[in-house]
């Protein structure tokens, strides 16, 4: 099966990210990457 990598840089997680997650699940086993602020910029 296919990885699907996010990224994201979250300081509350709420719905909207879920929904992400979720169509990314269509494609494969998700794995998120949590970024800090400071690796971001």
């Amino acid at each position: 099966m296919t990885t699907v990598y996010i990224g994201m840089t979250v300081d509350i997680l709420h719905h909207g990210h879920i929904n992400i997650i979720e169509q990314a699940r269509k494609y494969g086993d998700v794995t998120v990457g949590l970024l800090s602020d400071s690796r971001v910029s």
